[in-house]
């Protein structure tokens, strides 16, 4: 028996061993991923110039921080100060995604783009830039908790294109130059529930030397899968005017009844009028999710 006890203990020993190996190797990864959590990791430059008019001086600033285990947001900004042109600045953030293996740290924007970082404990080097880790202040950790939510939103806009490409179609069938009827079928609403989804068409008039009605025109539907517009030219209320008086007469002249003198002539000046407007308008069709504006397919019939 006591044989058995001690050929057992040698075996279980080395099991024990290599649990804790692996689990050290485990546990060192997610020893970073806490300390990436922990702080903001920043890298800012200074610049100066002289320039024969006087001087310019710019700032540039990096900062990364992780959300989570598996995501994060860079919050970027560039400042410049010129003598002569003046102060201008830019900044902007942009979610990713992250992975940690040994000590490298493998970031994947959500345009695509990667950057890889080394981590050193209290640094992190990206390429000759050095990132250094600051403590989360409760500002800073108000902002993360605003992104979390703005995260969610960020990784599902990834799909919308895609999504567009596929599921919605606006359908143009024209009965002559100036009526175009617009149908819009799309599948949106049940694949993104509860998110905001409009379709916009924007109709732009610029008829040479006319006195008014041109302009940009926008028509905004709300989502109700099936999109039914009579005509497209009378989101132009200049242009509507003049389709009821055209409208009028052809349908007078349709039904076999004569038209006066006074009529024909009307006829004549709105026909011309609108045919102008035909010429000289173009449309554009988009869909907004969650305001995420995206460029819709179109299909003349």
């Amino acid at each position: 028996m006591k044989k058995l006890i001690f050929k057992v203990v040698p075996v279980l020993l080395m099991v024990v061993l290599c649990i804790t190996f692996a689990s050290c190797d485990k546990n060192e990864e997610e020893k970073i991923v806490e300390k990436l959590m922990s702080k903001r990791w920043l890298y800012s430059e200074v610049s100066y110039e002289t320039y024969s008019y006087g001087a310019a001086a710019g700032s540039e600033t990096d900062c990364l921080y992780f959300l989570d285990e598996k995501y994060g947001v860079n919050v970027w900004g560039f400042k410049d100060v010129d003598s002569y042109f003046g102060t201008s600045r830019k900044s902007g953030k942009i979610f990713f995604s992250y992975t940690v293996q040994d000590k490298s740290v493998e970031i994947t924007f959500l345009n695509d783009n990667t950057q890889s970082l080394t981590f050193n404990e209290a640094s992190m080097d990206s390429g000759g830039n050095t990132y250094v880790g600051i403590d989360l202040t409760s500002d800073d950790k108000s902002r993360m908790s605003t992104w979390r939510t703005e995260l969610v939103e960020a990784i599902d806009a990834t799909g919308y294109e895609a999504a567009v490409n596929s599921g919605v179609l606006a359908t143009i069938k024209r009965t002559d130059n100036f009526h175009h009827q617009l149908d819009i079928t799309s599948n949106l609403a049940q694949k993104y529930p509860g998110k905001k989804i409009e379709y916009i068409v924007v109709m732009t008039t610029y008829v040479p030397k006319a006195k008014f009605g041109n302009g940009e025109f926008e028509y905004t539907f709300p989502d109700n899968n099936n999109l039914h517009l009579d005509n497209l030219f009378r989101i132009n209320s200049n242009t509507s005017f003049f389709l009821d008086v055209y409208d009028s007469i052809k349908n007078k002249q349709n039904a076999g009844r004569s038209l006066t003198a006074a009529e024909q002539e009307e006829l004549s000046a709105v026909t011309d009028v609108l045919n102008n407007d035909a010429r000289y308008s173009s449309f554009e069709y988009f869909v907004k999710i969650n305001d995420q504006k995206l460029t819709m397919p179109v299909k003349f019939i």
